[in-house]
């Protein structure tokens, strides 16, 4: 199905018309037609007396059956899109200016259709927050976090003696180790009232040598440039681990002459504090990253996709500064765009 544009307050992200309609219930019928009334339902649309992309409200949404031909539009863009023969399809005539909207079957080839070229201004994305993704969709799986600071020591000070046995069998052992399970975490700041920065933690999901990540990413340059390594680049694969858990990876595939590149990520991995390693082939280089919460983070929040089939651009590209978004190009295209 086509998609649309839909504001996901603050940001703006893609989202199917099937999608979109199944988010509303139908509020009745009119002519064989479906409504539903949105309420604070807001969209991508085209001002035509400005002649710009604006944000609107939806005041209704329509569906019917249709049994007819289907027209397929495609642009001198690379884009292409496939409506009902009588879709109106907004027509731009460079002459004078003007906008008229007009049944897809009468296009032409040759034709002017409208297109933005930019979005409107709205609230940039200014990090990635796992600790609040974590909040709202729990994983199924015990994800571990470590204080950098004394939140966690002055907590079991204060509570030790109150958490119960099925939340934390030894938590004193937490002043020890200074790290605490995501369940724990949860139970001290929602049943308590503990609050800690989440600047100041890092997240993983395995014992001993393992690789920890932030459990916030500024929204920066180099975080973009390290999305672009990643969609040109990168990939995530799942396999086997031990007691039968799975150890998911994510790679990164340079050519061996590629050394500005190969740099600048490294130091972006060192600055995060997360554990790579370097695998070397003839003609490529290959740093690995083994994280089930990096992969999630790519593969579920940002929505990245994991390999060629399926790399898209995640939300958040849409909803950051020219600035940033020149960053995300100069990691792509550094790849094999």
């Amino acid at each position: 199905g086509e998609s649309t544009f839909v504001l996901n307050t603050p940001n703006v992200r893609v989202e199917s018309f099937e999608r979109l309609y199944g988010r509303y219930p139908v509020d009745g019928q009119l002519d064989d037609v479906d409504v539903a009334l949105p309420v604070g339902g807001r969209i991508l649309s085209f001002d035509a007396q400005r002649g710009r992309a604006t944000i609107t409200g939806i005041k209704c949404l329509t569906r019917r059956w249709y049994d007819g031909p289907f027209i397929e539009l495609h642009t001198g863009m690379g884009r292409k899109v496939r409506v009902t023969a009588n879709h109106p399809v907004m027509v731009g005539d460079p002459a004078s200016g003007r906008l008229s909207a007009c049944p897809a079957w009468m296009i032409r080839e040759g034709d002017h259709l409208v297109s933005p070229l930019a979005l409107p201004s709205l609230q940039p994305c200014r990090e990635v927050d796992l600790f609040a993704e974590l909040s709202r969709r729990p994983l199924p799986l015990t994800v571990r976090v470590r204080s950098t600071g004394l939140a966690f020591t002055q907590a079991i000070k204060q509570w030790g003696k109150e958490i119960p046995a099925a939340v934390c069998a030894d938590p004193h052992s937490i002043r020890r180790t200074n790290v605490m399970t995501w369940r724990l975490l949860t139970y001290l700041r929602d049943v308590k009232g503990m609050r800690v920065p989440a600047s100041s933690l890092r997240l993983f999901t395995s014992r001993g040598r393992t690789t920890e990540i932030p459990a916030r990413f500024p929204v920066d340059a180099a975080f973009m440039r390290w999305l672009g390594y990643y969609l040109a680049e990168g990939w995530i694969s799942s396999e086997g681990g031990r007691a039968g858990a799975r150890r998911e990876r994510i790679g990164f595939s340079f050519g061996r002459h590629e050394r500005e590149y190969l740099q600048d990520l490294h130091r972006i991995l060192d600055r995060y504090g997360i554990r790579y390693l370097v695998v070397t082939f003839p003609s490529a280089v290959s740093p690995l990253v083994s994280s089930r919460l990096l992969a999630w983070m790519l593969r579920d929040v940002l929505r990245c996709g994991t390999n060629s089939t399926d790399k898209q651009l995640p939300t958040l590209a849409f909803n950051v500064s020219p600035r940033l978004r020149r960053a995300l190009l100069q990691g792509l295209f550094s790849g094999d765009g």
